[in-house]
Order: structure tokens, then C-alpha cells, then sequence
């Protein structure tokens, strides 16, 4: 699983913006993945909360906002 993500982080880490927009299917890829990781955390945070779980993008919120 690790060597997953890491695969992962560096394929992204490579790309820019010329890279991203150079092909159609390219570009798909990219905003398929983008959308496909948020909808995965939506779900992971409706878990989180019901187990009593703050999820890190509320705690973050709430550290910057002073609450916590």
C-alpha cells in the first residue's frame, strides 16, 4: 500500500498544468482522479464522524478559526 502512494504522489508530484492539458484523455484522467478522491473522502468522512472521529479537513478549520 505504501509503495502505492508513493507511486501515486510522484506521478502527480510530475505534472503541471501544460502536462495535465496536453491530451484530452490526459486531461480526463487527471479531473476523473481529482473528483474520484473527493467523493472517497466524502464517504471516509461520514464514517469518521459517526465513530466519533473529527476529520482532518474540520480540524484544520477549526485550528485556524481558533476552536478546538
Amino acid at each position: 500500500m505504501k509503495d502505492s502512494f508513493a507511486y501515486c504522489e510522484a506521478a502527480m508530484s510530475s505534472l503541471d498544468d501544460k502536462k495535465v492539458t496536453s491530451t484530452p484523455e490526459l486531461s480526463y484522467a487527471f479531473l476523473h482522479t481529482v473528483v474520484h478522491n473527493n467523493e472517497i473522502y466524502g464517504n471516509l468522512v461520514g464514517y469518521m464522524r459517526v465513530n466519533g472521529v473529527v476529520p482532518p479537513s474540520t480540524a484544520r478549520r477549526q485550528a485556524a478559526a481558533g476552536k478546538k
